[in-house]
């Protein structure tokens, strides 16, 4: 199952349905259920305080006190595991609707439904899971899901926050049995850490597999066509993004990838 965390605001809600939808996510294998899972779209107030609140929690001179902050907030999300949401069968996706603001602080809330459901609904041996602003090559995803060991797989783009190994929130695949761990353990996230680094703190172990999910970014079209093709054909997540929040060109460059690989031979697309 591959899941995409959607923030349900501009410019996302328009890179996921003109650059997402009608790329990767139409050409997908029927084997391959795709969900789409959101919250609510916070007022403008709510939008700024979240990432003024992101951006502290990176800054060497701040990280105390926001730490201080957030875990007084832990007690509050904690008691949030079981919102309320809805779901919506879509011509090529689920769409899940999570009951809470869409946020950086809210998005544990907003994963834990995502992990639920894979464990109700699906009898994949593995979530795959990435954001708005990735173009996902499934075809190469599924056949590296082959190679890996059956449990304990944590994988995708690895990054070390001090002494904590994470793997990036814009790619990351879990085995079932970790989704698992992570659902039945949802009181122990430390919540005071940013949300990819507070899963790594969790999963981290001797016996975790840390595996690697090949990434690329590409900021411009003259990057896509620099690129060795044989690279990208392998790759199989793909970071698109440009420019501020007014001014983004991941759509187009969403497309213009898509052509590439589909003019360059890419099986499956």
């Amino acid at each position: 199952m591959v899941g995409l965390l959607q923030v349900n605001a501009e410019p996302w809600k328009s890179i996921y349905e003109q650059g997402q939808l009608p790329t990767w996510i139409k050409s997908c294998p029927p084997e391959i259920e795709i969900v789409n899972i959101y919250g609510n779209t916070p007022n403008t107030v709510f939008r700024f305080l979240d990432i003024i609140h992101e951006r502290l929690r990176w800054s060497p001179l701040l990280q105390g006190p926001i730490h201080a902050l957030d875990r007084y907030l832990n007690q509050f999300l904690r008691k949030k595991s079981n919102p309320k949401w809805s779901e919506k069968d879509e011509e090529y996706v689920t769409s899940l609707h999570v009951k809470v603001p869409s946020m950086h602080l809210t998005m544990p809330i907003v994963e834990i439904i995502l992990f639920k459901y894979f464990l109700n609904r699906s009898h994949a041996d593995f979530l795959y899971f990435s954001n708005t602003s990735s173009y996902i090559n499934l075809i190469e995803l599924d056949k590296l899901i082959k190679t890996f060991p059956v449990s304990k797989v944590y994988g995708g783009t690895s990054d070390n926050f001090g002494d904590i190994q994470f793997m990036s929130g814009a790619n990351r695949i879990l085995s079932r049995d970790l989704v698992e761990k992570l659902v039945s353990n949802y009181s122990l996230w430390d919540f005071s850490y940013v949300e990819d680094v507070s899963m790594g703190k969790l999963l981290s172990g001797d016996d975790t597999n840390f595996v690697a999910i090949p990434s690329q970014v590409f900021e411009t079209k003259e990057q896509i066509d620099s690129a060795d093709i044989n690279q990208i054909r392998k790759n199989v997540q793909f970071r698109l993004k440009s420019g501020n929040l007014k001014l983004r060109n991941d759509i187009e460059l969403m497309l213009y990838l898509h052509r590439t690989l589909v003019s360059k031979g890419q099986s499956g697309n």
